[in-house]
C-alpha cells in the first residue's frame, strides 16, 4: 500500500510517539524516539526537530526514513517507508507546517525544525494473537488489565 489507511491514521492521532529509522553515513541504523508525531494527509507525516541532530544529519545526506507507530493494547502498529524532507526554522517549509503543530505550543519555541515523511509505503502488522483468534476488545482489556497490574 503507498498511503495510509484510516486505521493507520487514527492509530498516529491516538498515539504520537513512534520510532524513526534513518541510515547513517556508515550505512549503519539509527533509531530515534519521536513524540510529536502527526498526520498530514494520506501521503504524509510529519514530526518536529527537538534534539535530533542526528536524524537530521542523516536525512540531510540520505532522505531515507521509515516509522513505526504501535498501539500496545491492541497489539497492532504499522511502518511507512519513504523519502523525508527537512524544513529549518525560520524557511517557508517550516512557517507552512507550523500550524499543524499548535497542539504542542509549549514546544515550538524549542523546535529547530520540521521534518515531513513522504510515504511511498505503508503497512499494517498485526500482533499473531489474531491468528489464533483473539479480538482487538479481548487484547485491549488483557494488556490493560496487565499494565494496571504492574504500575
Amino acid at each position: 500500500m503507498s498511503h495510509l489507511t484510516d486505521e493507520m491514521k487514527n492509530m498516529l492521532k491516538a498515539n504520537t510517539f513512534g520510532f524513526v529509522a534513518t541510515v547513517c553515513p556508515d550505512g549503519t541504523p539509527n533509531l530515534s524516539p519521536k513524540g510529536t508525531c502527526l498526520v498530514l494527509d494520506d501521503n504524509h507525516i510529519a514530526f518536529s526537530n527537538l534534539r535530533s541532530p542526528t536524524t537530521v544529519s542523516n536525512i540531510t545526506s540520505n532522505p531515507a526514513m521509515e516509522v513505526n507507530f504501535s498501539d500496545l493494547f491492541a497489539r497492532k502498529a504499522f511502518r511507512a517507508k519513504g523519502t523525508a524532507e527537512y524544513f529549518e526554522k525560520g524557511t517557508s517549509g517550516f512557517k507552512d507546517l507550523l500550524p499543524h503543530f499548535q497542539v504542542w505550543e509549549d514546544l515550538i519555541p524549542m523546535m529547530d525544525g520540521i521534518v515531513k515523511l513522504k510515504i511511498g509505503s505503508a503497512k499494517l502488522i498485526l500482533s499473531p494473537s489474531y491468528d489464533i483468534g483473539l479480538t482487538e476488545e479481548g487484547l485491549r482489556e488483557h494488556w490493560k488489565k496487565h499494565y494496571l497490574q504492574n504500575a
